[in-house]
């Protein structure tokens, strides 16, 4: 059971950090006022970003973030994503959701030095394909922040960066069995998206 557990809080930790949970959405070409240097006009223009983490995706972990633009260092990003795997003898299928606020205090939203506060949440569970094995299922509550760096090309294309930790509490069970579990994760943020 303990190992279901830890297993469970760490995909919840590949799931929030996933595409749901991937964050932030860069901005086209220039700091803004607050940065000392006015944004370029197609930094204004961009309002909101859809990002995807790729190893998230190369592990079972479907999902996109979209970021919305709040003010010109601000945006509001939110996350989820769907997962589903085949193992020995039965099935796993969970889902994540994120929400968080991703600051850019030395730039214009979208692009450069990066804070990002979120809270996630993740609940996974496993269906055995016979009825001698119980199923099981686990949820998993997150807080943390990353700290990082976000580019943002002219096309659309960026790319954001960074590293931090997440504090989770879970909990587990299957059959007459539960357990809990917390502590604190490494957090690392490695997406690709596009803002508009």
């Amino acid at each position: 059971m303990k190992k279901f557990l830890i297993h469970s809080a760490a995909l919840a930790a590949v799931l929030a950090t996933s595409p749901a949970m991937a964050d932030a959405k860069p901005d086209a070409s220039g700091p803004s006022d607050e940065g000392g240097r006015a944004p370029t006009p197609a930094a204004k223009s961009r309002s909101y970003g859809v990002f995807v983490n790729p190893f998230a995706i190369a592990n079972g972990s479907y999902g996109a973030e979209f970021d919305l633009k709040l003010n010109t260092v601000t945006t509001l990003n939110l996350g989820g994503a769907f997962y589903s795997a085949s193992a020995s003898g039965g099935k796993w299928t969970g889902f994540s959701g994120s929400a968080g606020t991703q600051f850019f205090p030395f730039a214009s939203a979208f692009e450069g030095f990066y804070a990002f506060p979120r809270v996630e949440f993740a609940s996974l569970s496993y269906t055995p394909s016979n009825s001698a094995t119980s199923d099981a299922s686990s949820s998993v509550f997150g807080a943390g922040a990353t700290l990082g760096y976000q580019w943002a090309w002219d096309m659309g294309l960026a790319v954001r960066v960074g590293a931090g930790a997440l504090y989770y509490s879970a909990s587990a069970s299957g059959g007459s069995a539960s357990l809990a579990l917390s502590g604190v994760l490494p957090a690392i943020d490695l997406t690709l998206g596009y803002v508009f």
